[in-house]
């Protein structure tokens, strides 16, 4: 019989609990942990660099670029509203197209740096960085002329075609050139970047006729030196050079310099000679040569450009990347006696190499971010109890794009306040704690608005009071920011009317030895006591105790029971 009763004491409790909401803790589930699949690979980010193209300095003239001379203007077009300083970027260039460039800058019209470039050491990559003032700039304009060359191009003359990539964007290059036949002492002279990235080394591969018959005087002798003819100073670089032997000339420059056609360094010898004015020639001696084709490749430093020989006309090319200069190269072959009977001397062909060089010119306006922000506060109080009605106005009066922020705290003196859910018309907004906060953004010209109330009610005592400050920022796309001050707003909370005796007529006290009404605000908070735990617990123990009751009531009525 006291096992019916407890079931009928644990039922009427269950049912209790589940009338009046009363949580049941939940059987724990065994949850299998997922393995967390690779992350995507992350897309290229948007490069400012808006163009790519490949023109000729000189436009219509057959002889450059060719096949000689396959030099010719890569021109970079940089566009962006807006820059990040230090951001930096790159320029992928396409295979056989080579990039000579010493470092540089671009400047706006006031002559102020905004960004900086440079090429890598084996001429493929350009890459670039935003100058730290850019952070006040706006409205980035650039367009930048590099020095470039095909390494690798047909003797008949053809086209180039080619993709450049940056970051998510590629742009397909092309061009044409023309057709300057290799012929005996024709010299074939590719520009490449010095050291580091930085000046400019001319790579010749001059082409003479081998000569097996030479090895009776000694061997054949094949001289590569700068070209005193022209006003380009070029200085040879030791430990360069390189010898390549075959059968036919091959119809490509590239294929000038084949590994699988070199000389091994033991059938030849390599001596630097003195040649005036100032020159030094840098021979090889093959003392066992053959019949057919020799090449000889020889890096020279630019040492010098000399002056410019003239300016390429117009304003296609920013001014920097105008001016023409040149210099030139002369291979020579003999018998090694011959070579010795002419006290070193060097007759051989010489050829002219052009080169241009890089500039670059920009522009920018200033950016000029500014904020603003207006609070208004209308008011609603009665005996014991204040309502602010708070509207705050946040406007973009600068010329930039801003993401602000703002933060409107609410504090009260002698007072119990809430914050009701906050409004805005765009961005987003929240009520944490005692404060309202709120981001967007903002373009210029643009207005946000954010609504919110407070309601405070007395706590008894002198009049109590609202205190709403608050702070506005705004940061640009460059990171350049700008702030809002607002004034504090202070509300006033009136004190309650009192019977005479100083007791508030509409606050009913509590009973002597109760507790205090769990539902009134705190005096100092934004939030009021919770009311729940006290209320569960009264229903709680009445729900037992009418279970109690119930059972007595039921073991009364059976029969047999006491009356």
């Amino acid at each position: 019989m006291a096992l019916s009763r407890f079931r009928s004491a644990a039922a009427a409790l269950l049912a209790g609990a589940l009338i009046l909401g009363i949580p049941m803790l939940p059987a724990q589930a065994a949850v299998a942990d997922p393995t967390p699949a690779d992350p995507a690979p992350a897309a290229p980010a948007a490069s400012p660099i808006s163009e790519v193209a490949l023109q000729p300095y000189l436009p219509g003239e057959q002889t450059w670029p060719s096949s000689f001379a396959p030099s010719f203007a890569l021109m970079i077009r940089i566009e962006t509203e807006y820059a990040q300083p230090g951001a930096r970027f790159s320029l992928a260039l396409p295979e056989h197209l080579i990039a000579v460039a010493d470092p540089g800058t671009v400047t706006d019209e006031a002559g102020e740096t905004i960004a900086d470039y440079r090429v890598d050491a084996d001429g493929r990559t350009v890459r670039f960085a935003f100058a730290p003032g850019v952070a006040a700039k706006k409205d980035f304009r650039a367009r930048i002329a590099l020095f470039a060359n095909l390494d690798d191009v047909g003797a008949a003359g053809g086209s180039f075609t080619g993709e450049a990539r940056s970051g998510s964007s590629v742009f397909p290059l092309s061009l044409s050139y023309g057709a300057m036949s290799w012929t005996m002492g024709n010299i074939s002279s590719t520009w490449v970047p010095g050291p580091n990235g930085e000046g400019a080394r001319l790579r010749v591969r001059g082409a003479v006729a081998g000569h097996a018959a030479d090895a009776a005087e000694g061997g054949q002798w094949i001289g590569a030196r700068g070209a005193d003819s022209w006003p380009g100073l070029l200085r040879p670089v030791p430990g360069t050079t390189r010898l390549f032997a075959f059968d036919e000339l091959p119809s490509t420059s590239g294929a000038l310099g084949d590994p699988a056609a070199a000389v091994p360094a033991s059938a030849y010898s390599v001596a630097a000679e003195g040649q005036a004015p100032g020159t030094v020639t840098m021979g090889v001696t093959v003392p066992s040569p053959r019949d057919g084709f020799y090449v000889i490749e020889q890096l020279f430093s630019l040492d010098s450009p000399g002056p410019s020989i003239f300016e390429i006309p117009g304003e296609t090319l920013p001014k920097g990347a105008r001016s023409i200069y040149a210099t030139g190269s002369q291979v020579d072959t003999s018998s090694v006696l011959a070579h010795a009977q002419s006290g070193g001397a060097s007759n051989g062909s010489s050829s002219l190499a052009y080169f241009v060089a890089s500039g670059a010119d920009g522009s920018a306006a200033a950016a000029k971010p500014s904020l603003g922000a207006v609070r208004t506060v209308e008011t609603d109080s009665s005996p014991s109890r204040a309502v602010a009605r708070v509207d705050l106005a946040i406007t973009n009066s600068g010329n930039t794009p801003l993401h602000a922020t703002a933060v409107e705290r609410v504090t009260a003196d002698r007072a119990a306040v809430s914050i009701d859910a906050a409004t805005a018309d765009r961005g987003t907004v929240r009520v944490v704690g005692g404060a309202v906060e709120w981001s967007g953004d903002l373009q210029p010209g643009q207005r946000a608005r954010i609504a919110y109330t407070v309601t405070a009610k007395h706590a008894g005592g002198s009049a109590g009071e609202i205190r709403i400050s608050g702070t506005t920022e705004g940061e640009t796309p460059s990171g350049q920011e700008a702030d809002a001050e607002v004034a504090d707003d202070t509300v006033p909370v009136p004190p309650a009317p009192t019977d005479g005796t100083g007791t508030d007529p509409t606050r009913t006290p509590p009973a002597t030895g109760t507790r205090v009404d769990p539902t009134e605000l705190a005096a100092t908070g934004s939030e009021p006591l919770s009311a729940a735990p006290w209320v569960i617990a009264l229903l709680f123990a009445g729900a037992a105790c009418g279970t109690l009751g119930f059972s007595r009531a039921a073991r009364g009525s059976r029969p047999g029971s006491a009356g």
